[in-house]
């Protein structure tokens, strides 16, 4: 898919092989493919790993109700990296992103 590498690198330069992450829990903890859904922080660090990744346009915001602490820091961030055409929302632009 667009953009899976370049994701891919992007979560490797946040969180290096080793990182102590942190991870929050919102209203419902795993989804009904049992995945777990939590924000991501690394240890000691305030800034969350998801929402760098949608600043970079690296990743795209996906809302599982209920769980929307996060979602309108989230979709501004999105927004932002679509407006100014980062990761995949420019190097993507020709695939069904939209």
């Amino acid at each position: 898919e667009c953009g899976a590498l370049e994701a891919a690198a992007a979560i490797a330069e946040l969180l290096p092989l080793g990182t102590v992450v942190t991870l929050t829990r919102d209203v419902v903890p795993r989804d009904h493919y049992g995945r777990l859904l939590a924000h991501i922080t690394r240890a000691g660090d305030t800034s969350s790993v998801n929402e760098a990744l949608l600043r970079r346009g690296r990743a795209r915001q996906l809302v599982i109700e209920p769980n929307t602490a996060l979602a309108e820091e989230y979709h501004e961030a999105e927004r932002e990296a679509r407006a100014a055409q980062r990761g995949i929302w420019g190097d993507c632009a020709r695939t069904s992103l939209r």
